[in-house]
């Protein structure tokens, strides 16, 4: 009964902009639902070059192409409410309380930033189905790394020491990494970290600080600026195919990622008169509204009450006029951490999708230049890819299979049924 009464409550509220979003969300599920399917096969149609490619199977590409505000506009959640509707208390009110919420999650970018699809999964909690990860996020790659040790020592003979030490984790920056076409090697500072025949880069190629080289086919001791963006151009003729111009990276591999500040300030209270309360009533945790961000600066405000510490999120640092008005004058600064920079960041600056969420190709860099079959010659190839649509540990999980799919592919150990070489997806 319960059930019943809280859904007629949402109805009432938000009348038919909640059966909209609630539509919206069961389709996203379907699609990421397909999604999974598709990986799981070695149909030769579940092979993405790019993830833009995989979000146009399963119809979610158009999501990235535009603006949350204007993701909404397309929902029916438009900006004006319509006329016979304003006669109903609260109608209209599920798209401000949207955006709020929005604001909230990526508190970095304004809502005419975000691209639909970054809200759009944020919806898809609505369905019920959210997980997360015992120990938090970090034991993916500690969980990757045993189970590819397991799988190695299944096919392999484990007495041999050398098998054994052929997957294993090496704790180094990388610095450089120089291709003869055959192989790239890598390099951390001078130290020599070895030759190897495929490079997968997961980390955001603007914010990874390695320089990409190749070496020159008359003189291996020059070197050229790796060509990225799939293969090279071949109507740009120079000296040796090598050497061909490639395209261009697309904005969303050079854009600085967006910066957040988080301030760390001690013998730190809130002030009553700031947020319009008693003192009893101020709340330890203050989550900003994107007018509130653009009147105050300030994204979220979290404190530990019986400490009297305080973290705070904004955009940009904190003046000490700000930190006044908020704490008073007896507040001291601990620490201020820039998520942002030259070579970092919060997320990825969608600039509200358009040509900012074109993606490169998985594959960044051939050695072989398609002149030697697919499974010859270097490869460089890039997970990150994704985050030029939208950022998660999912969307990056996604990203990794694709590319785990290819270089399988690459490499002959995953082969495409005969049965269904002529069939279509």
């Amino acid at each position: 009964a319960s059930s019943i009464t809280s859904w007629l409550a949402l109805l009432w509220r938000y009348n038919i902009d909640f059966i909209r979003i609630w539509q919206a969300s069961l389709r996203a599920r379907e699609s990421f639902h397909l999604v999974y399917k598709m990986l799981d096969t070695s149909h030769p149609a579940s092979f993405f070059h790019s993830i833009n490619e995989l979000w146009d199977i399963v119809g979610l590409l158009k999501t990235t192409h535009v603006s949350y505000d204007d993701f909404l506009d397309a929902f029916g959640l438009e900006r004006e409410v319509q006329w016979w509707r304003r006669f109903i208390p609260g109608q209209g009110c599920l798209r401000e309380e949207l955006l709020t919420a929005m604001n909230i999650c990526y508190s970095n970018q304004l809502n005419p930033e975000m691209n639909g699809l970054s809200g759009l999964i944020n919806l898809m909690s609505l369905t019920g189905e959210t997980f997360s990860i015992n120990g938090g996020n970090q034991q993916l790659i500690s969980s990757a790394f045993m189970q590819a040790q397991k799988q190695y020592e299944s096919i392999v003979n484990t007495d041999n020491n050398e098998n054994l030490s052929r997957i294993r984790h090496v704790q180094a920056q990388i610095t450089t990494v120089v291709s003869d076409m055959n192989s790239m090697g890598l390099w951390s500072e001078q130290r020599n970290m070895g030759k190897f025949d495929i490079v997968i880069l997961a980390a955001p190629l603007q914010n990874s600080q390695i320089s990409f080289f190749t070496k020159s086919h008359f003189d291996e001791a020059v070197l050229h600026s790796m060509p990225m963006h799939g293969m090279v151009d071949s109507d740009v003729e120079e000296a040796g195919e090598h050497h061909r111009q490639a395209k261009p990276l697309p904005p969303s591999a050079t854009n600085d990622y967006t910066e957040v500040i988080t301030t760390i300030v001690s013998s730190a209270t809130v002030k009553a008169n700031y947020v319009g309360l008693a003192d009893s009533k101020v709340p330890t945790s203050i989550y900003v509204t994107e007018k509130g961000r653009r009147m105050e600066g300030i994204n979220e405000i979290s404190c530990l009450a019986e400490h009297e510490i305080c973290k705070v999120l904004s955009p940009q640092r904190l003046s000490t006029e700000t930190l006044e008005n908020l704490f008073g004058p007896n507040h001291k600064i601990e620490h201020v951490k820039v998520w942002g920079g030259d070579y970092g960041g919060f997320t990825p600056n969608y600039n509200g999708g358009r040509e900012h969420a074109i993606p490169t190709p998985f594959l960044l860099y051939d050695g072989g230049l398609g002149t030697k079959g697919l499974a010859e010659g270097s490869a460089l190839y890039y997970v990150n890819s994704v985050e030029a649509s939208i950022a998660s540990m999912e969307a990056s999980a996604i990203g990794a299979k694709s590319v785990a799919k290819l270089i399988a592919q690459r490499l002959g150990l995953m082969s495409v049924p005969s049965s269904q070489r002529s069939e279509e997806l």
